[in-house]
């Protein structure tokens, strides 16, 4: 959620200053743990952004095995 909000903010010059409210996910995998020490690799797509609603996929990776996937309003 704190990565997609760090895209967006990125990409919309009118973003600035604005305040995101996370609404929920869907899709929640946990397919591991990453542990203290690990390298922690996380990716953010952005699917939709309409009427100020964004709609991001993401995954979390360690050691090149994915460990969480999710979707995110």
């Amino acid at each position: 959620a704190q990565l997609t909000g760090a895209i967006i903010l990125g990409l919309l010059d009118t973003a600035a200053g604005a305040i995101g409210y996370f609404v929920g996910f869907d899709g929640v995998r946990f397919r591991g743990q990453a542990r203290p020490g690990d390298e922690l690799r996380l990716e953010a797509e952005l699917v939709s952004f309409r009427r100020g609603i964004c709609r991001t996929r993401g995954a979390a990776w360690v050691n090149g095995r994915r460990i969480v996937r999710a979707r995110l309003t």
